[in-house]
């Protein structure tokens, strides 16, 4: 079991949340569960993102991919460089 808590809500988000859990077959707390973890995985996405991005514009073509992929994977170069091919497509920064 995870950790409960309390919230307070709107009265028509729960009511729409209760509904959407009907809908779904599922309780409420794994409505949220699964709301809350698609909202993280997307801020996840957005933040990898914005720092491909940025180190695009900062970065000469000739240094290539991995300088992108460590430092917006905190160093880990393995992970960021899955992160990178997966989701940017980087031309011929890919030397």
């Amino acid at each position: 079991m995870g950790m409960k808590i309390a919230i307070s809500i709107p009265d028509p988000l729960f009511r729409e949340a209760e509904a959407a859990a009907k809908d779904l077959g599922v309780s409420r707390s794994k409505l949220i569960q699964i709301a809350l973890q698609a909202f993280l995985q997307r801020r996840r996405d957005e933040k990898s993102h914005r720092c491909v991005e940025s180190l695009v514009r900062q970065t000469s073509p000739g240094r290539g991919r991995s300088i992108f992929a460590a430092s917006c994977s905190g160093g880990d170069e393995a992970r960021g460089m899955e992160r990178v091919n997966d989701r940017f497509d980087l031309g011929d920064l890919a030397s």
